[in-house]
């Protein structure tokens, strides 16, 4: 198990479905903690450090931090860069991380108070809001000048993530801006629709991503946290790019699912907690993907708040489903496949990726 344990941490990665509000370090945010109100604001945050496993409200307390003290340009930039280091250090040659744009307290505008008709110096077809603009620019900034700090050993594309419970106005806003930036630049890649799924109403956002977004830029849905089996069906209606967790779904839909084929970001050790699982083995889905062979990536989701590298999370699933070292191997490497790059960087990413694991694996074979 070590052997294999290493050479999963040896092999290249992908990983598509990883959110920066949760992948803050916790060093990182008692760092914040402290310069915002003092040594004492810690407190807090050092019970949740030192803890063996986090419940789901201790997960909720700790977002509750990151929204509070990752609010101006400089905290924006620490968390990307350092992101994209943990990745880096993981093997992960591949990153899409996703983000939600939201008004920055050093920004000199306020959520829809003005617009732009350029970024980065090209003039795109719609104005876009400035203040979160300014929040996009902030993170793409941070990702390039990261990725030169790496020599340029991990490549990395963004997300914008609308939540499900914000009011219209402001998804529409999001939606424009993950557009343009679309037509500017090649950082941004998708867009995400994620959020509590206990609340909201999906409908309408379908209706904005069928009127404005397909074909334009793909997009990844959460679905299927929790049983609405109608709001799932209606999301496998529309048919995104990729779905995310799928985890308590109808018999019913996972045929629908069989049928369409459309890649699955599964995340082990975040279903563990929302579904409250006592272990890996108990999830409702995985057997099945697996047995039907179902095109999955493994991704951690939220590494910061789930304490979790890419590595860890392959790890889980390779011990609790039995997979030999050749089956891991091939699961890893189906991630690259299902990214939203361009087709040549993703092409030459799994080629160079399939070499290394293949001289990686015969390696390990040999002993």
């Amino acid at each position: 198990m070590a052997a294999l344990r290493s050479l999963v941490q040896s092999l290249p990665k992908a990983e598509l479905h990883s959110h920066l509000a949760g992948s803050v370090r916790d060093s990182t945010l008692r760092d914040l903690m402290i310069a915002a109100s003092g040594e004492n604001s810690a407190a807090p945050l050092l019970d949740l450090e030192s803890a063996q496993t986090r419940s789901l409200s201790d997960c909720f307390k700790i977002f509750d931090i990151v929204h509070r003290t990752v609010n101006t340009s400089a905290t924006l930039e620490r968390v990307v860069r350092e992101m994209v280091e943990d990745n880096a250090a993981d093997n992960v040659v591949y990153l899409e991380m996703r983000s939600t744009p939201r008004r920055l307290v050093d920004c000199e505008w306020g959520e829809g108070e003005a617009e732009t008709r350029t970024l980065r110096g090209v003039d795109i077809d719609s104005p876009v809001d400035k203040a979160l603009n300014f929040y996009v620019e902030t993170v793409a900034r941070a990702i390039e000048e990261a990725v030169v700090a790496m020599d340029e050993k991990i490549t990395v594309r963004l997300i914008l993530s609308v939540n499900r419970t914000s009011p219209l106005a402001s998804i529409e806003r999001i939606v424009a801006l993950a557009l343009a930036w679309r037509q500017a630049s090649t950082i941004v890649v998708g867009l995400d629709v994620s959020g509590d799924p206990t609340r909201g109403n999906m409908q309408p956002i379908l209706s904005i991503l069928e009127s404005r977004v397909r074909g334009k830029i793909p997009v990844c849905i959460h679905a299927g946290e929790v049983m609405n089996v109608a709001e799932t069906e209606a999301i496998l209606a529309y048919g995104p790019e990729r779905l995310g967790h799928c985890c308590v779904l109808s018999e019913s839909t996972r045929r629908r699912m069989l049928a369409s084929k459309i890649p699955l970001e599964l995340c082990p050790r975040s279903n563990l907690l929302t579904l409250h699982l006592p272990s890996f083995d108990y999830h409702p889905q995985a057997d099945f993907w697996l047995a039907n062979s179902y095109p999955l990536a493994i991704c951690t989701d939220d590494s910061g708040v789930f304490r979790c590298t890419l590595s860890d999370e392959i790890i889980l699933v390779q011990e609790s489903l039995g997979l030999s070292a050749a089956q891991t191997v091939k699961l890893v490497l189906a991630s690259f496949s299902f990214s939203f790059c361009d087709a040549a960087i993703r092409e030459d990413l799994l080629r160079k990726a399939q070499n290394e694991a293949a001289a990686l694996l015969e390696a390990y074979e040999q002993g």
